[in-house]
């Protein structure tokens, strides 16, 4: 009797726990870096740590965008540069941790060469075209790794990935910045890697998870918990790639061609993003006339107590 009386007061706590649960949706963009909070939920750990959670998923930023500011979603994946400038346009978010590009290992972007080019060095881009996405995470990248070599390029905008894999493959620029999977489709079809971020000692460049501020306010226990959950993802995740490759190439979109050769990104624990990059992002969005005034790390940046 003890034992039945047990089991439906444990019922009881589960239900209860559930039903005060933060409603929390994710905004989530098919790539990779999303992984370790898709399979929180797939897996039902975000429900075993006390959040509810609905995934929507997004075809490009823009989208995204739009949904965070129409109040459409509560949390979604983006990068620095965008956080900053989302914020000082008004939008009152907070970035509670760094995705990918914690570690240099967790590797974020490559610069490859088209597969006839005689390039073989960073250096060897002097003066060529290199396709990137202006005003954009990317263009970061660009600037601040080639300015280390002072190396000059001409810059050609293709915003649309895909467009500018196919561009790099037909040799009509000269170089590309690409994220995985795609770095990795363009080296299978004979692009050549003439730079990786994680060939730094330091992360140049990170995705982040940022909440509506409105949100948190409401639910103060949901970085809490949204934190134990993406923990317990990615210790799964790290410990055995192979149980979740599937899942992961579905959610990165991974070209059927390299599925046998896709290896699943390092994926590190949950972490604020750090001064010193904050800064270093501001830094370039004024210097390119992105940014009018400094947005300072404090009203942007969520750092947990533990």
């Amino acid at each position: 009797m003890k034992k039945i009386v047990t089991f439906f007061v444990l019922v009881f706590l589960c239900i209860s726990i559930l039903s005060n649960a933060a409603q929390l949706r994710i905004g989530v963009l098919k790539i990779e870096d999303a992984a370790p909070v898709v399979i929180a939920h797939n897996d039902g750990i975000f429900k075993r740590n006390g959040i509810d959670t609905k995934i929507i998923y997004f075809n490009s930023a823009l989208e995204r965008d739009a949904a965070l500011q129409a109040n459409a979603v509560d949390c979604v994946i983006t990068d620095p540069v965008a956080s900053i400038l989302l914020k000082s346009s008004g939008y009152d978010i907070k970035i509670v941790s760094v995705a990918l590009g914690v570690s240099p290992k967790d590797g974020v972007f490559s610069f490859l060469v088209s597969p006839k080019s005689n390039i073989k060095t960073l250096e060897d881009l002097n003066n060529k075209t290199l396709a990137i996405s202006k005003n954009s995470i990317i263009e970061y990248v660009a600037d601040r790794t080639l300015s280390l070599k002072h190396i000059k390029v001409k810059k050609i905008n293709i915003r649309k990935m895909p467009l500018r894999v196919q561009m790099l493959l037909d040799s009509q620029v000269d170089a590309a910045i690409l994220p995985e999977p795609l770095a990795s489709y363009a080296k299978f079809k004979y692009a050549k890697v003439v730079f990786s971020d994680s060939m730094l000692e330091k992360s140049l460049s990170q995705t982040v998870w940022i909440f509506n501020t409105k949100f948190l306010n409401k639910n103060p226990d949901v970085i809490k918990q949204f934190k134990v959950s993406y923990n317990q993802a990615v210790e799964s995740i790290n410990k055995n790639p192979d149980k979740y490759k599937s899942t992961i190439t579905l959610i990165a979109r991974v070209p059927k061609a390299i599925l046998s050769i896709y290896k699943i990104p390092h994926f590190s624990y949950f972490k604020p993003l750090n001064k010193d990059s904050y800064r270093d992002y501001q830094k370039w969005l004024i210097e390119k006339g992105l940014l009018k005034k400094p947005v300072p790390y404090s009203s942007i940046v969520y750092v947990t107590s533990n």
